[in-house]
């Protein structure tokens, strides 16, 4: 799964230079008027030229100069996938999650210097096939992420940044998992893990922006899971519960993709 989002986000961030360099053709953003204009204008000094002479012309170059400040809202999803290590009373043991979220945050952007803010949350379904074998688990995860840094290419269309984050992640997943009583008959209880931690790593951010006030972004983060817990509750068929504590490390790899509305 975490090779599969790694191709995904690099497939992203190839091509999206390629289409903010289809925004930058000197017609772009010029209304149908102006366009009419500038025909009638060309009309008129190819009227007053000399029959038989070239004209020279001057190739599109974009001299403006940006500053001050770009502040956008950011609207779409993440996908999570998580390698995490869990040791405790009942051992250890090597899982996998993954999460699939509604993303809404914000991203500000110095243009003049290059720094740049980002924050986001995200909510939506977890899941783990492995963290209690044989059983799949699934129900709501949460993350709220903080970055700072850097953007080193910032032009009117694309603007690429390397930030720092931190960032904090929870999930409640559960699924049916049968058990043999001392009966010897078998019955169906309950596994449930409540998971959180805190990560730290870095995100690599693209931003396409189509006019003003509109555009797409892509972000991929990888983070380590810097300290956490996972709760696990196993409840029988009486209502009897029984619980085991987990200390948890690993990786989360996190691609996310979107629009991003700009003012």
């Amino acid at each position: 799964m975490k090779k599969i989002l790694l191709a995904f986000s690099l497939i992203c961030f190839a091509f999206a230079p390629l289409v903010a360099n289809s925004f930058n053709s000197p017609d772009f953003g010029i209304s149908k008027l102006a366009l009419r204009d500038i025909s009638e204008n060309s009309d008129s000094d190819s009227n007053s030229e000399v029959e038989g002479e070239e004209t020279e012309t001057t190739p599109y170059k974009s001299t403006k100069k940006l500053r001050g400040w770009s502040h956008g809202l950011i609207l779409g999803m993440s996908i999570a996938n998580a390698d995490v290590t869990l040791k405790g009373d009942g051992g250890k043991l090597d899982s996998e999650l993954t999460a699939v979220d509604f993303q809404v945050g914000g991203v500000s952007m110095n243009l003049a210097n290059g720094f740049t803010l980002k924050y986001d949350y995200n909510i939506g379904v977890g899941s783990s096939d492995d963290i209690n074998k044989g059983v799949d688990q699934s129900g709501f995860d949460m993350s709220f992420n903080f970055a700072l840094g850097w953007s080193p290419l910032r032009k009117e269309h694309f603007r690429l940044a390397f930030l720092g984050n931190l960032g904090f992640s929870m999930d409640y997943i559960s699924g049916d998992k049968p058990y043999v009583a001392r009966n010897g008959n078998t019955y169906t209880g309950e596994a449930s893990d409540f998971l959180w931690n805190f990560n730290l790593g870095f995100d690599i951010l693209a931003i396409v922006q189509f006019d003003k006030h509109f555009g797409l972004y892509f972000d991929f983060a990888f983070k380590g899971i810097v300290g956490g817990s996972d709760t696990y509750t196993f409840t029988d068929v009486p209502g009897n519960k029984y619980n085991s504590d987990y200390d948890i490390s690993g990786s989360r790899v996190i691609p996310s993709f979107g629009f991003v509305i700009c003012f």
